[in-house]
Parts: structure tokens; C-alpha cells; sequence
């Protein structure tokens, strides 16, 4: 219950910093903006995954999806 209450807690926390931060994002262009956000997104989901292997081989893929 506590996991699921933080976990909401912090999707309210993201979508209230989602205005301040787009404002402070001042003149970066939008495709810029995103695929900077992908590219971080897409760096901290690589290392979760080095960090914690999946365990059950029906969530293991193979490495031809990731390329």
C-alpha cells in the first residue's frame, strides 16, 4: 500500500512541475526538448535494467528487440 501511495504521490508531484518546467525550458526548441527527454528516459530504463535483471524468462528479451 505504501509503494502505491508513493508512486502516486509522485505522478501528482511531476504533472504540478510540468508547467514550472516547460517554462523554464525557455527557448529550446520542441523536437529538441523531446528527444532529450527520450534520451534520458531511454538511459535510466537501460541502467534499471543492468541494475536489476529480470528473473522470470518470460520477461527476458532477447537482445535483436533492443537493436
Amino acid at each position: 500500500m505504501a509503494r502505491a501511495t508513493l508512486i502516486g504521490f509522485s505522478a501528482v508531484a511531476m504533472w504540478a512541475l510540468l508547467a514550472l518546467l516547460t517554462d523554464a525550458s525557455g527557448a529550446v526548441p520542441p523536437f529538441l526538448l523531446s528527444a532529450i527527454t527520450f534520451t534520458i528516459g531511454t538511459g535510466v530504463g537501460l541502467v534499471a535494467r543492468l541494475i536489476m535483471p529480470a528473473t522470470d524468462s518470460r520477461e527476458k528479451i532477447p537482445p535483436q528487440v533492443w537493436v
